[in-house]
């Protein structure tokens, strides 16, 4: 079959010619059951060899020989006991010995998506979840989430694998560039690709969907705008792959009134005039559906908005972040005036009082560059970071108060400062803030 008749059997042209919907049947006979090499949990006893003598019980009461050559003695029995768990990340915190964790509360993310939703009725909605929604969990969030929204992206396929390998069933997007290596990924795991240059419609697989990119000022990725009819022709003459959307990234949406962001909505509306046929059509993130009174097509994006914060420096109180990051006390100790605090002595302690250690650092995600900056809620009240933040410590000076050692601190989030108070102080963004926490700190769910 060829021209029409092609088209017809296939549901028209190209664009949109194979829905979500259609393959999920096929996709979750695919994935009843996991590859073999994931059908059980990893441990760390599969990283040695268990040898024992004829009258030696198991583990823990055997050696353990290959990386770990572990003796009978009682040190190497409780190792074994502990190293005999599984360590995936899915254990609760009582499991482990965390310095600090996150509470999560995913019903206010859903809040937060009920809100936009609301100032934008009618729209589709696909919310962002890369980089582990944002140290939120990518699957836990998106699990919550489901039923609230439509689509879900990524920036990579080892992400959109992981929520397929989380049982998340709503169609996902991957904004990365696809590869020869990953191409068979978006067909096996019913994923969406995105074409942001013509050498990516020779890489997929046949019926992959995908979404075009175009470029409309971000300087990124994507087509130029003056490419639309020659990506056309693309599409068309592409019969083996399925387009399903169009799509492109605002720069400046987050600040209002830019004159580069009207320019970028002028530029998309031009350029889907070419692809009536693409059901969907998305550009606007959480700023642009803020700030901006414009055409927001089929569906809006976000990502930080869901989780409480704007990427800009406007702040909206009709958003409430989900997240805040709790320690304790490691030390309580007397300081004397004229004492210096931490590396370099950037700070001198201005009277005698007590000075708290808290076992976080930059190794867990507080910038550097907050040093001398950071203020924290212990009891109910915030006190100063003193001296430069180190790879595992922070130091508080309480100035008169002497608190209990394993006093509870929030250090972000709640009645604390919360990311976009960091972000300002440290120089950077919400986005930077959140992301640079690290698998040190624990993610603990409220309402999951």
């Amino acid at each position: 079959m060829k021209g029409a008749e092609a088209r017809k059997s296939r549901g028209g042209w190209p664009v949109g010619a194979l829905s979500y919907e259609s393959n999920q049947k096929s996709y979750q006979r695919s994935n009843t059951h996991p590859p073999a090499h994931t059908s059980r949990k990893r441990t760390a006893r599969d990283r040695f060899s268990l040898t024992r003598s004829k009258n030696e019980p198991l583990l823990p009461w055997g050696s353990l020989r290959g990386k770990g050559d572990f003796k009978h003695s009682i040190k190497s029995k409780i190792t074994a006991k502990i190293y005999s768990k599984p360590t995936t990340r899915s254990q609760t915190l009582k499991n482990h010995f965390p310095n600090s964790y996150t509470e999560i509360d995913l019903n206010t993310i859903v809040t937060n998506i009920d809100t936009l939703k609301r100032r934008l009725p009618g729209k589709k909605v696909l919310v962002v979840v890369k980089c582990d929604a944002y140290r939120h969990g990518a699957v836990q969030v998106s699990k919550h989430v489901e039923e609230h929204v439509d689509w879900l992206a990524v920036a990579s396929v080892d992400e959109a694998i992981q929520l397929r390998m989380g049982r998340v069933k709503k169609p996902i997007l991957v904004f990365g560039v696809p590869r020869y290596e990953t191409a068979a990924a978006y067909h096996t795991h019913n994923l969406t690709a995105t074409i942001s240059h013509k050498t990516h419609f020779d890489i997929l697989m046949d019926s992959t969907r995908y979404h075009l990119n175009f470029d409309t000022g971000m300087g990124r990725l994507g087509f130029a705008p003056d490419e639309a009819d020659e990506v056309r022709k693309l599409a068309v003459a592409n019969q083996r792959l399925v387009c399903s959307g169009i799509y492109s990234h605002f720069a400046t949406a987050d600040d209002p009134g830019s004159d580069q962001a009207i320019q970028q909505h002028k530029r998309f509306k031009e350029i889907i005039t070419r692809f009536d046929e693409v059901p969907l059509k998305h550009m606007s993130n959480t700023g642009a559906s803020a700030n901006y009174d414009f055409d927001h097509f089929d569906m809006f994006r976000t990502g930080l908005g869901m989780l409480g914060y704007n990427s800009g420096h406007t702040r909206y109180n009709w958003l409430k972040p989900a997240m805040t990051w709790k320690s304790r006390l490691a030390q309580v100790r007397t300081v004397k005036k004229g004492a210096t605090v931490s590396y370099s002595a950037t700070w001198t302690c201005p009277e005698d009082g007590y000075l708290a250690t808290i076992p976080v650092g930059y190794g867990d995600g507080i910038p550097r560059t907050l040093s001398n900056k950071l203020q924290v809620l212990i009891n109910g009240k915030l006190y100063p970071q003193v001296g430069n933040v180190t790879m595992d410590y922070i130091m508080v000076y309480l100035k008169g108060d002497k608190l209990a050692p394993e006093s509870e601190v929030t250090l972000l989030g709640g009645a604390a400062w919360n990311a976009q108070d960091w972000a300002e102080h440290a120089g950077t963004n919400v986005h930077e803030i959140l992301t640079n926490l690290t698998p040190r700190v624990e993610k603990s769910y409220t309402n999951y």
